[in-house]
């Protein structure tokens, strides 16, 4: 978020929250928090971002071990400007 009011056509200071997210992830991790056995299939780039969500994902109970790391590709995003 913006630490004050947006202001077109110049800087913006602000913070950039990380959160991992995705529709079959977060269904994954809900399965998981039911108790369920829950695997993530997906592909990731060989990022901080895939270490950061993999490690997250796999911290909620869900298996993560048949994503494959794509090796020099980055990890999809999606940025909310609020």
């Amino acid at each position: 978020y913006s630490h004050e009011s947006l202001n077109y056509a110049d800087s913006n200071p602000g913070k950039i929250k990380f959160t991992p997210g995705g529709v079959g992830r977060n269904i994954a991790q809900n399965l998981a928090l039911l108790g369920n056995k829950a695997w993530l299939l997906s592909a990731v780039g060989s990022d901080f971002y895939s270490q950061s969500l993999l490690t997250q994902t796999n911290q909620s109970g869900v298996y993560v071990d048949k994503c494959l790391i794509v090796p020099g590709e980055n990890t999809s995003s999606y940025l909310s400007l609020l």
